[in-house]
Order: C-alpha cells, then structure tokens, then sequence
C-alpha cells in the first residue's frame, strides 16, 4: 500500500487525530484488474475525506476518526459506485486498526441504433429510452446513448402523443413488438460499443382518453405528471440486487410492478388528454418538484383509475389526490438491543406493485412521509442486522409480517419485532464454483425478498442471520439482470432442496446447479 497517494481534506467540527487507517483497492468490474486515477471520497454528515487510487488501483486514507462512514468511487468513464446501497450497513471505523473499504467499478458502455416508421422509412424526433435514460432521434432516425451502465436492458421507441387519427404510431419495443414480454434483451457489457439496434415502429387503432386531476384541495391541479400504466411481464429475480456487505445479496421480488406506455401534463385547468390502444390500462397522476428522472420516482400520486380501452374513446376521468399522511415504524429489540444502528430496516410498497420512495431515517426510527390510504406490504429486509432476525410486523396489535394491510392516516406508529439467534445453513454446491445459490423462504406466496451469495471455488456457500423457518435452496450457474419468467423461476424452486432452519441452528446440504436457460 506504500505506493498509494492520499489526499486528507480538513472538515469541520473534526475531532481528535485517531490511529485508524481506510484502505482499500479499486477494480475493473470485468478485468478485475486495478485501477488508477479513481476519486475515492468518504464521508459522514460531520466532515469528509478524498484519496485517489496509485498504478494498482490502491488507496490509503490515514487519521480517520471514528464513526460510521458512506464512501464513493468516480472516474471518468467508468459508473459512479456509492456504498452503503440500500440494506447495506456503513463502513464502520474504530478508534485504531486498519479498515477495509474495497470495491469495483464498471467501464460504462455505448449503443447506438435507429428507428424506422411502419414503412421502413427513418423516424425523426422519436423518443427512445432505455433504463430510464432518454434520446432523441435525429433527421436520419439514428440515436445514440453513452455511458451506459453494464446490465440486460429493453429498448422502447416513443412516438410524440397524437389525439389525432385513429390509427397511430404506438410505443414499440426492440425489435418491433408493442408487448414489453416479447421485447428482446440487450446484454450490455462493460466498456462495449454496440452498433446497428433497429426499430421497427407499430401502428395500432387508439382512442382518446380525457380527464381532470384535482388536487388535495379539490380544486383541478395543473403539470401534474400523468401516465397510461400496464401491467409488467411476470419476471422475477429481476428487481434490485442488494449488497448487504456481508458476502450476501438480496433479490427483490418486483412481479406486480407497473410500467409506463405513455404520460402527459394536465393543463391549466386540470385537463389531459392521451391515447391508449385497446387493452387493459391503469391511470395515475404523480406530483413531486423533487422527481428523480434517473429511476423515474415520484412521492406523491394520486388514486390508481382502472381504464379498459376497447372500440371507442373515453371522457371524465377524474384523478385525485388525497391529503397524504406521516408513517413511523419503530423497532423492539427486546432486553438486547444491537450497537449503533438500532433502526428497523424494511420496504414499504402498495399492493399494486407500485415503487414507494425509501422511508427517512430518524434517530432510531424510520418516517415515511406522502403516504397514501391503501393496502400495502411491509417486508423486513433479511440479514440487514447481524445477530438479529425480523420475527414481526405489528401493526394496531396484529401481526401482518408477509401479508397485506390496509394503512391510513389513524394507523398507529408500526413496530418490528426483533429476535437474536437467528439459524444459518452452509452447504456445497455439486461443481458448482461461481454459481448463485438462493435461499427462497418456503410458503404459497412470492417472497419479496431472496438471500443470494456466490459458490467459492470449491462450490462452497453460506447463509448467516436466517429467521427460523422452511427454505428452499436452489443453485443457478448465472441470473440474467432481468431475472427470469415466473413458470421457469418457481419451477425451479420447486424441484429445489427443502430445508428447515432453527432459532441458533447451523444446518448443512449439498445441491446440484441448475443450468439457465439461454
């Protein structure tokens, strides 16, 4: 580490210089090689610190005080990477002792294609997002996207909203296909450059679809955002992984999520007007001046509108927002409580698969503020504290872990319920070295989420913090970023290994790999 340069900035309110050391090394997500030149910043709400990495992708930062600590790595051209992701527990730094803050970053990548309208001619001023991200074609149709973060990704080519004409250009999918389940998946790699993606745009027949939204006062609520929503494709496995800085990851169930097929901006007067090809829809409004563009997130929407569009149009749609409400959600540790952190760690989402923002911590507890009356889940979130598992939800006396509850302004302060002892289980994979290996909890229902950790190289794994329970562990030998179909994913899981984990309890098992699909 000798030949690593470090930068220690001056930060306010710092106290007393400390023994303690954060290194760490920096590497390509691909090469695994080091790299240089990398901006490493640590930081708590009291100060900071910047080092950046020598030839062999190293850093050193010396005289950190103690505390707990959020660090980041940036480089030109590589993805920005950011620890703690959400789960993850801070880097904690003692009074002395050296501490470990490794990490590794992705080459951001290019894709390049074009679009062409029903009759093969170039598309100009198409709109086509990928992840989120968004490009405009120019006069020839062509697009083009930097800094694309590795990952599986769909392409969907949005032409401008048209409330005239009864058949239209409509959002497609790469290649050409209006049904996000038949869209073929882009694997992007890092550092590639990927060249020649074609779409071909579809023309349906459309109706109009009007209506008003009307704010919290009753009064018609002008640029809020509206959108046509449809139901998503059935995957799982495929929403975010989570690393819990422990070795293991945390895939988060997003089946019934809902994606956009359009959206506009009511007016003035409230109004809005957009078109919608036949089929099974659901309208909302969202409304927020802090709208993270990146992932699409809003804190305040309006009531869902189920809308079946058939063989003509539709008037006097009204969307409303309700008087939103604060939400707390305390933990019980009992008569052992955890050293620092003593928050409960969970995901609060609708029932309707619709992402809800992430709670705000306070002291020892979460705030979750522009809810909304409705039915909700909430799912502690597995491992998030070491020593400890979730073993209830409480909400007006009852127990709703895994289970939908109905939450309104009169609900009472939510409590999660804590247990030390929780079981683990260790166990070999069959040549199963690099494989994936899930720890599935057992019951009728989707989990929200699933433990997964990577078989070493003698296919050996292990789960830690396991509520008592059954599991089922199944090994792939890889998960693509969009996860995989339902039938395929809980067939598996089926054909799985059972096991049952005991409060304190050290289970082992062997299990074959299951080859994915291609």
């Amino acid at each position: 580490m000798k030949h690593a340069v470090a930068l220690l900035l001056c930060v306010s309110g710092v106290l007393a210089q400390s023994a303690a050391v954060v290194e760490g090394t920096v590497t390509d997500s691909v090469t695994h090689a080091g790299v240089p030149g990398v901006s490493v910043t640590l930081w708590t709400n009291r100060g900071s610190y910047k080092a950046t990495t020598d030839p062999a992708g190293m850093f050193v930062m010396s005289n950190v005080n103690p505390g707990e600590y959020y660090y980041r790595f940036e480089k030109d051209g590589y993805e920005t990477r950011e620890w703690p992701v959400f789960g993850q527990l801070k880097l904690r730094v003692g009074n002395a002792g050296t501490f470990h803050a490794d990490g590794e970053i992705a080459a951001l990548a290019t894709l390049r294609g074009r679009v062409l309208d029903a009759d093969g001619k170039p598309a100009a001023k198409i709109k086509v997002e990928i992840h989120g991200d968004s490009q405009e074609t120019d006069a020839n149709g062509d697009f083009e996207f930097h800094k694309v973060r590795p990952g599986d990704y769909t392409l969907k080519a949005i032409p401008p909203t048209d409330t005239s004409g009864a058949v239209q250009p409509v959002p497609t999918f790469y290649p050409s296909t209006i049904n996000s389940s038949e869209a073929e998946h882009i694997q992007v790699r890092a550092g590639s450059d990927l060249a020649g993606y074609e779409i071909r745009l579809r023309t349906s027949s459309v109706y109009q679809v009007h209506g008003i939204v009307f704010g919290e006062d009753g009064k018609p609520e002008a640029g809020a955002n509206v959108r046509l929503l449809a139901s998503g494709d059935g995957r799982l496995l495929s929403g975010i992984t989570m690393n819990m800085g422990t070795g293991t990851r945390m895939y988060w169930n997003l089946q019934n999520a809902l994606q956009q097929e359009s959206a506009t901006v009511s007016a003035k007067d409230g109004a809005f007007a957009l078109t919608a090809r036949p089929g099974q829809w659901k309208l909302q409004a969202e409304l927020d001046p802090a709208h993270d563009a990146h992932n699409n997130l809003y804190q305040v929407s309006s009531n869902i509108v189920p809308l079946s569009v058939s063989d003509r149009d539709i008037d006097n749609i009204e969307l409303r927002f309700s008087a939103p409400f604060t939400l707390e959600i305390t933990a019980d540790w009992g008569d052992r409580a955890p050293a620092g952190d003593r928050r409960p760690r969970v995901m609060v989402t609708p029932a309707d698969g619709l992402f809800l923002a992430p709670a705000r911590p306070q002291n020892d507890k979460l705030v979750l503020e522009h809810m909304l009356p409705g039915r909700y889940r909430i799912a502690p979130i597995p491992g998030s504290t070491p020593g400890f598992y979730a073993s209830a939800v409480m909400v007006a006396g009852r127990n709703v872990l895994g289970q939908e509850v109905e939450l309104t302004a009169a609900t009472p302060s939510i409590q999660v319920v804590y247990k030390p002892n929780p079981g683990s289980v260790r166990g070999t994979v069959d040549q199963g070295e690099g494989a994936t290996v899930l720890l599935w909890p057992e019951g009728p229902d989707i989990p929200e989420f699933v433990p997964a950790v990577v078989a070493g190289s003698r296919g050996e794994f292990g789960f830690s913090g396991i509520a008592p329970g059954e599991y089922v562990l199944v090994a792939f030998d890889r998960i693509p970023p969009n996860g995989g179909t339902e039938t395929f994913v809980r067939g598996a899981v089926a054909a799985g290994t059972r096991v049952q984990v005991q409060e304190g309890g050290s289970e082992s098992v062997e299990i074959p790999v299951t080859r994915w699909p291609e």
